[in-house]
């Protein structure tokens, strides 16, 4: 699991030097029973290493939020979903597959987009 909170704040005199908010919260669960090991030396949790010769599999998902709207600027308010798998073949190899849509509403209009989002990587 992983959320963090941003702040942006803009040296705009003209309208009023607004800042910006938004936020995101991340998750995953490697079905085949691995962990990602924490790594102190850089503060995060490392790639997956797969116990088996059938490799590891991990679903994850998505969600965060962003308020584009202050003090003189109308930018809109954006909100992003997405579910997918991965498969680590090997500790270096990982395949993802997933689907994600964002919809931004700016002044009384929504758009949307849906995206399918492929992925072949190779990890140091």
């Amino acid at each position: 699991m992983y959320a963090e909170t941003a702040e942006a704040w803009c040296l705009a005199p003209q309208v009023g030097n607004p800042k910006f908010y938004g936020y995101t919260i991340e998750g995953s669960w490697v079905i085949s029973g691995e962990g990602r090991p924490y790594d102190p030396n850089v503060g995060f949790a490392r790639r997956v290493i797969p116990k088996s010769k059938g490799g590891a599999w991990e679903l994850g998902v998505q969600f965060s939020r962003d308020d584009f709207n202050n003090a003189g600027v109308e930018g809109g308010d954006m909100g992003l979903g997405w579910v997918g798998v991965n498969w680590w073949q090997t500790p270096y190899w990982k395949y993802s597959i997933g689907y994600g849509t964002t919809g931004l509403t700016q002044n009384d209009t929504f758009g949307q987009l849906h995206r399918v989002q492929m992925r072949v990587q190779w990890v140091r």
